[in-house]
């Protein structure tokens, strides 16, 4: 389990959402609720079918976000880098439809649910926050549900290595936290297939492979059979 909560945000510096996307002397109001959790590698953050209790904001570490499905072959939905919301309560789900587990240790910052939706009517530029956050992970779900339901495995495999070596990834080695499994489970294959695809993009030279890591040697045939899938 998380190592044990508490309330350190007076003595911390870093610039998180409550300082970047509140109005000026709210977030004092709302710091005094926040608590620190830490977890270790491999650590469950969110349980699918729990009961959704505070927004989570991810401090530091990696996170990765999955479905759980009865034959044990997860689906992972997304990879959230640091200062990243990992967990946002919602008016009418009580439970979280995911799992979130630790790709490496973490810290994350957990706000009460009621202090959330305070929080939302006291401020418009917190409300713009969560709706751009809201609006973006919608378009990558639409944007994942389209290549798991209508492209071939090589287009899928593409999806993912774009997704990974993207700019959202620019300042975390995600590549040291992820195993080829994880790759499979965002492409919708198994590990076999994955490896052995990977294999072959490196073979035609769409991308280059130094242990664990992986780069793309020619984006433009890689964005090519991404879009025929």
């Amino acid at each position: 389990m998380g190592g044990q909560g508490k309330n350190f945000c007076g003595s911390c510096n870093q610039l998180c959402f409550l300082r970047k996307y509140c109005n000026a002397g709210i977030e004092n109001d709302f710091s005094k609720s926040l608590v620190n959790i830490t977890y270790k590698r491999k650590e469950t953050i969110i349980k699918q079918k729990s009961h959704s209790s505070h927004l989570i904001y991810l401090k530091s570490g990696l996170v990765k976000s999955f479905s759980e499905r009865r034959n044990n072959k997860n689906v992972i939905l997304k990879i959230y880098p640091p200062e990243s919301l990992i967990g946002i309560p919602s008016y009418n789900v009580e439970v979280y439809n995911y799992t979130s587990v630790a790709l490496k240790d973490c810290e994350v910052c957990l706000l009460p649910k009621d202090h959330f939706y305070k929080l939302l009517e006291r401020d418009n530029l917190f409300v713009k926050y969560i709706f751009e956050t809201y609006t973006s992970y919608s378009i990558l779900l639409a944007d994942k549900l389209l290549s798991l339901g209508t492209k071939q495995m090589h287009g899928r495999l593409a999806d993912t290595i774009l997704y990974l070596c993207s700019a959202e990834f620019a300042n975390t080695n995600v590549f040291e936290s992820i195993t080829r499994k994880d790759i499979a489970e965002m492409s919708g294959m198994s590990s076999e297939s994955a490896i052995r695809l990977l294999t072959e993009f490196k073979n035609d030279g769409l991308i280059k492979t130094d242990g664990k890591r992986i780069e793309i040697n020619n984006l433009e045939l890689l964005n090519r059979l991404s879009e025929i899938g």
